[in-house]
């Protein structure tokens, strides 16, 4: 299927700084704001910190070794523990990188992830039960997204094959954190193969996007979903003005 975005060819995917100009004003929350981003002092730290994560992920290709049993519970339990701190970490640089529009980067933290799921197999992955990861935490002017992957397509309707998510977004207020609407990428197979862009709100479900048997980027998606959330917002302050 092809959907997920550290599978597309890189010569496939624009990620010239250039292609997301738009998207200058955003601030990603999942680093402290103390931090100073303009000198090579910390130039140097984010260049370590990405390694440091690297390495990090690299190493856990191995605790495929170490947890065999999946009916120990206790084992399980704290490889489940290390996965979330893991992909907690993975979610902050990412984050970061996106921010500073370092693109093929944070592509490379997808990969080294889907690699440890990989490592990791099917039945252990299923037994620590972590259907999805975090790619980023960004706050915009009027809103935070939230955007994600899940690790294998996962059914939008019970026993329904037919059509499955392999996206998602979450629109949230930046002052309550709560979640306004959402978003997620579904891939149909019922008729005819299509992806498209849906959105749920709290009262309607809709597609907002259509586009055919091929998936786009992770980064044309989240483009996609930032314009169509300003839209929605624009259009839900216009109704009570």
């Amino acid at each position: 299927m092809g959907c997920f975005g550290s599978r597309h060819e890189r010569n496939d995917v624009n990620l010239d700084e250039g292609s997301y100009e738009p998207l200058l004003d955003e601030e990603d929350e999942a680093r402290s704001t103390a931090t100073t981003r303009n000198t090579s002092r910390n130039e140097t730290k984010n260049v370590n910190s990405l390694e440091t994560l690297l390495m990090k992920l690299n190493h856990s290709l191995n605790w495929r070794n170490v947890y065999v049993d999946l009916d120990d519970k206790p084992s399980i339990a704290e490889l489940r523990t290390k996965l979330h701190e893991l992909l907690n970490s993975a979610s902050v640089e990412m984050g970061f990188l996106i921010q500073n529009k370092r693109y093929f980067e944070a592509e490379d933290v997808v990969d080294a992830i889907l690699k440890v799921k990989s490592s990791l197999g099917n039945d252990l992955f299923e037994a620590v039960k972590i259907p999805a990861f975090v790619r980023e935490v960004s706050t915009f002017d009027n809103f935070v997204l939230t955007g994600g992957q899940y690790f294998e397509p996962m059914m939008v309707n019970e026993d329904d094959d037919n059509l499955l998510k392999v996206f998602f977004f979450l629109i949230s207020d930046p002052q309550t954190r709560q979640t306004m609407f959402r978003y997620y990428v579904e891939y149909s197979s019922l008729i005819d193969e299509f992806f498209a862009l849906r959105l749920v709100t709290s009262t309607e479900q809709l597609r907002v996007e259509m586009y055919g048997s091929s998936c786009p980027s992770y980064w044309d998606l989240r483009q996609d979903v930032i314009r169509n959330a300003r839209k929605q917002l624009e259009e839900f302050e216009e109704d009570f003005r």
